[in-house]
């Protein structure tokens, strides 16, 4: 049901979407999914949206890799738990980062090269932030 609320409700020019930015979702799960995660997830990519799949505890690794983007080594990983998120955060961020570089044509206006200056709030079970200074 998340990827199919992300579909209808995100990436609207009425939710501020634009068509210059790249599209990219991160979905954080400790689960498997009680409903079809794989029709909505495809229909994201088709529209044009990045999916990255991070999957914590009793994830289900197979729908993980369903989910995400390809290629998976980029695009999926797995924790043992939530406190563990910083173990992956480098490698997740340069990976976002890269690929919005990719998806921009190569043009990241410098973001992609100083993606190690961007700053994670705490995690918590409920939410992680990645931002960037204003002046990057």
């Amino acid at each position: 049901r998340a990827l199919t609320y992300i579909l209808k409700n995100n990436f609207k020019a009425e939710s501020g979407s634009r068509s210059d930015v790249p599209k990219i979702v991160i979905l954080i799960t400790d689960g498997k999914s009680q409903d079809d995660v794989l029709s909505p997830a495809q229909r994201l990519r088709d529209a044009g949206i990045e999916l990255f799949a991070i999957g914590v505890k009793y994830a289900d690794k197979k729908e993980l890799r369903a989910i995400a983007s390809p290629p998976q080594k980029t695009h999926v990983y797995n924790v043992p738990d939530f406190s563990f998120m910083f173990d992956i955060m480098e490698k997740l961020t340069r990976s976002v980062c890269e690929r919005i570089s990719e998806l921009n044509g190569g043009d990241s206006g410098g973001f992609s090269r100083r993606w190690s200056d961007l700053m994670t709030s705490e995690v918590t079970a409920r939410r992680f932030c990645v931002t960037r200074p204003v002046n990057l």
